[in-house]
């Protein structure tokens, strides 16, 4: 005695049997077996309140925007991340140009300007760490109220 899993109804041996995995416990009656739409009814399939929802491929431009959709209450703190990020590029790539010219000065034995530029250099140091701190902060905020919503909203 065995009930079809995709049209529910009850599976008579004058049909001509069924199709059944003993192991998962899934039986398919012969007339569900032979529909051309088997596939769309069975398992593994999207299902919603209104039935089976056929899935769409999606690009690459899709994601995006549903990406920006879920990140847009989010889009005020991103920018400003992704221009600290920007800035502290910007003063990684100074520091070495400060360290040879610290050299040049210890080689010239030039003092003053040996001064001037470790304070330099140690202002842009601490900028530097001061903007990595900052985006790398609010990165964190950011990606931890994005993994707040999408829980909440897949939750509901």
């Amino acid at each position: 005695l065995h009930w079809c899993d995709l049209c529910q109804q009850r599976i008579k041996p004058e049909s001509g049997g069924c199709f059944r995995c003993s192991l998962c416990d899934f039986d398919v009656c012969q007339d569900c077996a032979k529909r051309e739409d088997a596939a769309t009814v069975g398992e593994n399939v999207l299902r919603g309140d209104s039935g089976v929802r056929v899935e769409t491929a999606m690009d690459n431009s899709s994601y995006l925007k549903r990406t920006l959709v879920v990140a847009r209450a989010e889009l005020p703190l991103l920018l400003v991340s992704f221009l600290l990020l920007a800035l502290s590029s910007v003063s990684n790539l100074l520091l070495p140009h400060f360290q040879g010219s610290i050299i040049d000065k210890v080689v010239l034995s030039d003092k003053d300007g040996f001064s001037r530029i470790i304070k330099l250099y140690v202002v842009l140091m601490l900028v530097q760490g001061a903007l990595s701190t900052c985006y790398s902060a609010i990165f964190t905020l950011v990606s931890r109220r994005l993994k707040f919503t999408i829980r909440n909203s897949l939750l509901e």
